[in-house]
């Protein structure tokens, strides 16, 4: 026996038809719709101050107080509270001056060193916006998120943390080895503006595999303007979907080479990747960050144009000049599109602390599309 169905809609106003073309099986007539709609968005990283202008000068940073530099000079005075620290090692160090580092080749999960002011506690008020922290790394077994070097305020009175500890990793790139690096701290991340402190306390974490191994120098206490943070979120209570990232360079630079013969027109072009066309390799780099659910996920370090021309999915998608200035493009196309969620306060970070003014123009900005939400159904 034949039971009839009749598959309609819930107000009982239209039923689904069935067709059957000629030499086809039968099947039901359906109307398809994505499952999710979308608004095509093009969006800028954008500074409160600068808006969307990243040729600027953001070098306004400068020592306030030393902390330590391996013992070439009397700073603060560090120990280990746990594990093997080596304080005046002379296997590394950064400044051309000294000759020592601390060593924390030996270290293992959880041991920390303490290093402390011998003035008492110190009021980190206003200029003081910063802690900075050179770092050798010989060793960062991927992947970051199983191991970090942390860094936290301490109360040696009260034998407690002040604000909130950071992982040195989310300010420098973890892929660069046997080559010093400069992590910025705005304080505003370790929740310390307007806190006093009298010690900090470094310590190795490791979740699994092989802890790092690194060198720390010349760490001090910095005074100025926090690095300058570009940013991309979403609108309240929205979805963003970004799937690219794109930079635009120009530069007051020839992007010609001389070739035998005067050929110039049938060159290669002429853009180098170890700075950015006519502006030198940066000192601190520009801080890549994307952060989801208040933790940082992703950051690395764009020092020169190999830093962004490294990563996959990288294409300079165009470039020119008119034999005095030139202009590169360059777009980063993410393998699957990176979801910020307004709910979460998620963010994409640009954050400078170089002089970029000797560039004519410098922007970024990203293809995205914006989720629109319309409950649980999707209406025509």
């Amino acid at each position: 026996m034949t039971v009839p169905i009749h598959i309609g809609s819930p107000d009982k106003k239209g039923e689904a038809s069935i067709l059957k073309p000629d030499g086809e099986k039968a099947g039901l007539n359906v109307l398809t719709r994505p499952a999710k709609v979308f608004e095509n968005k093009i969006i800028f990283f954008v500074n409160e101050t600068n808006g969307a202008d990243m040729a600027v000068n953001a070098d306004t940073l400068s020592n306030n107080e030393w902390v330590h530099d391996g013992i070439d000079n009397v700073y603060w005075t560090a120990a280990a509270i746990s594990g093997t620290w080596i304080f005046n090692s002379a296997a590394q160090n950064h400044t051309p001056l000294g000759a020592q580092s601390i060593d924390a080749t030996a270290t293992v999960n959880n041991n920390t060193a303490q290093i402390v002011r011998g003035g008492g506690a110190l009021a980190l008020a206003s200029p003081i916006s910063a802690l900075g922290i050179y770092i050798y790394i010989t060793g960062w077994n991927a992947p970051q998120g199983n191991r970090g070097v942390s860094v936290v305020g301490w109360d040696t009175g009260a034998g407690a943390a002040v604000g909130s500890s950071v992982n040195i990793s989310d300010y420098i790139d973890t892929t660069i080895l046997n080559s010093w690096q400069h992590a910025i701290i705005p304080l505003t991340d370790m929740n310390l503006q307007e806190q006093s402190i009298d010690a900090i306390r470094i310590q190795t974490t490791v979740v699994s595999g092989i802890p790092p191994n690194y060198y720390l120098d010349d760490i001090e206490i910095l005074e100025g303007d926090e690095p300058l943070e570009y940013i991309i979120a979403p609108d309240e209570g929205t979805w963003l979907y970004v799937d690219d990232i794109n930079a635009t360079i120009v530069d007051g630079y020839t992007g010609i080479t001389t070739v035998a013969g005067a050929t110039e027109n049938a060159t290669f072009p002429r853009i180098p990747y170890n700075s950015f066309l006519g502006l030198a390799a940066l000192t601190n780099g520009i801080l890549y960050q994307r952060i989801n659910n208040a933790e940082v996920r992703e950051s690395f370090t764009l020092k020169q144009l190999f830093d962004i021309i490294k990563l996959p999915g990288t294409e300079i998608v165009g470039y020119g000049g008119d034999g005095t200035n030139s202009w590169v493009k360059v777009r980063v196309k993410v393998t699957e599109p990176i979801v910020l969620k307004s709910e979460n306060n998620d963010l994409l970070k640009m954050s400078i602390s170089d002089d970029l003014s000797g560039l004519l123009e410098l922007e970024m900005s990203c293809g995205c599309r914006e989720e629109v939400r319309q409950g649980d159904l999707y209406v025509a």
